[in-house]
């Protein structure tokens, strides 16, 4: 699903807190937010077999999904952005993500409520806010921060968005990309002024700091 301005900052507030502490990115990817930390000790995991193609990752370490290969309170921050809607266990991955944070450590956690299916056929659930707090505090987390990604109707535009790109491309020269955004933000703003109301039920993101 990309690099996100708001898991950017949520990031971001957590520089002071890591200072020069150890960083596991927990299915890395490219490795998106390595940057933000290039003071740290910055290992990145993923699985060998997904829906993204082996060029597209960047792991130190690949693993199966579900048991981290590292000691118990070896991190001091985990990172896990949009990784857990694609694991077959989910709360085993949680509980290890658990097990490997250091006693004060934190973690960022991430995961979809409204997306298109993606990384097919490797794409199987999605997360309500209550059941993915439920599921975090279930394995002994505490929660720092919550916070819903692009609350109200600019999720239906996010969400529109990403389907005209899958069908027309990327390109930021294409015009009916550009044509597209106009007029979903258009149809969208002049519902939500008309109508008066602010779409609270839905957003497209479920982002969470946690400490152990």
């Amino acid at each position: 699903m990309g690099l996100k301005n708001s898991t950017v900052k949520l990031l971001l507030s957590q520089k002071s807190f890591l200072k020069d502490g150890k960083i596991l990115d927990v299915g890395c990817g490219k490795k998106i937010y390595r940057n933000i930390f290039l003071k740290n000790e910055y290992l990145g995991i993923d699985v060998k077999v997904s829906g993204r193609k082996k060029e597209e990752k960047y792991a130190d370490l690949y693993f199966d999904g579900e048991n981290i290969p590292f000691e118990d309170n070896y991190f001091d921050f985990i990172i896990c952005t949009e990784v857990l809607e694609h694991c077959s266990n989910p709360s085993k991955l949680i509980s290890e993500i658990y097990r490997v944070l250091k006693a004060k450590g934190r973690a960022l956690i991430t995961v979809p409520f409204i997306w298109g299916e993606h990384e097919i056929p490797y794409d199987f659930r999605r997360y309500t806010s209550y059941g993915f707090k439920k599921d975090i505090k279930n394995v002994g987390f505490k929660i720092i921060k919550f916070q819903k990604d692009y609350q109200g109707f600019d999720s239906l535009i996010k969400v529109s968005l990403s389907e005209v790109k899958n069908h027309i491309g990327n390109s930021k020269l294409n015009i009916r990309l550009k044509l597209s955004r106009i007029i979903l933000l258009a149809s969208y703003k002049f519902i939500e002024y008309f109508l008066r109301i602010e779409a609270k039920r839905i957003y497209l993101t479920n982002q969470i700091i946690v400490s152990k």
